[in-house]
């Protein structure tokens, strides 16, 4: 009975930790009610342990001999695209709308901009492309020349983020001196460059379900939807496999502008 009640208040203290502290917190605690209790005590409170590990990041090579990415097996017919086309029309539209409020940092976004871009994802174009023509337009091109330098925070996450999950290597001080909105950009380029280049679909849900249920810990009141908020790493996997990898991308995308935009200040 008395461990039972130190479970109940450890239960209590974690729906009111903060995110950081739950993350470190949460083995051991997870740990000792296994040992104490039994393994199936720990599933109940926390679920089985996680078996998704993150794979091996593929290394950026620039071969223009190699046609590898565009030969790659296509992912079968996804949910999204069982749609019908006023469906598809209004998750367009809100895409389109958090896509540019989270590229511009909240400003410089109009109802006739949003209207366009989706004009223009209707008619066949990528998530990703879409993306690329935000970052590539006058008004982006305007903000990364501004005297906004990168904060050392949001440095120090960039390195953090490129070292773990693309396994790559940026020197801190280069950044330090760098513009905002141009170090959002070179770091979800990367990441963008490794998603093309994992082997396999498996390979690329892993990651993107590694990468997505850590964020959901580390940055849980950055989040809304239920989606973005699990914690499970099996959870996101289920949904990437279910959905075209341009939805990965735009959600590594998303995810990823708006922790940096947090973290500018």
């Amino acid at each position: 009975m008395r461990q039972k009640l130190v479970v109940c208040f450890f239960s209590i203290w974690m729906l009111n930790a903060e995110a950081s502290i739950l993350s470190e917190k949460l083995g051991f605690l997870r740990q000792w009610v296994a040992q104490t209790l039994g393994e199936k005590w720990a599933n109940k409170l926390w679920g089985e342990k996680e078996e998704i590990k993150l794979p091996t990041i593929p290394a950026l090579k620039s071969d223009a001999r190699s046609i590898a990415i565009y030969s790659k097996q296509k992912r079968k017919t996804s949910q999204f695209e069982k749609l019908s086309d006023k469906e598809k029309e209004r998750y367009n539209y809100y895409l389109v709308k958090e896509l540019m409020f989270a590229v511009r940092d909240y400003v410089g976004v109009d109802d006739q901009e949003i209207s366009n871009m989706v004009n223009i994802l209707n008619q066949g174009a990528s998530r990703e492309g879409v993306y690329r023509k935000l970052i590539l337009d006058n008004y982006y091109l305007n903000l990364e020349h501004n005297n906004e330098v990168a904060s050392e925070k949001l440095v120090e996450f960039v390195m953090e983020f490129m070292d773990k999950y693309l396994n790559l290597e940026i020197k801190k001080e280069i950044l330090l001196t760098t513009n905002h909105f141009i170090v959002k950009r070179i770091c979800v380029e990367k990441a963008l460059e490794i998603m093309d280049r994992f082997e396999n679909f498996e390979q690329l849900s892993d990651w993107y379900a590694v990468v997505s249920a850590d964020y959901a810990v580390r940055f849980d009141k950055l989040f809304k939807g239920k989606l973005r908020l699990y914690r499970s790493r099996k959870d996101h996997k289920l949904w990437a496999m279910k959905v075209p990898t341009q939805h990965l991308k735009s959600e590594i995308i998303i995810k990823l502008h708006k922790i940096m935009n947090f973290l500018k200040k």
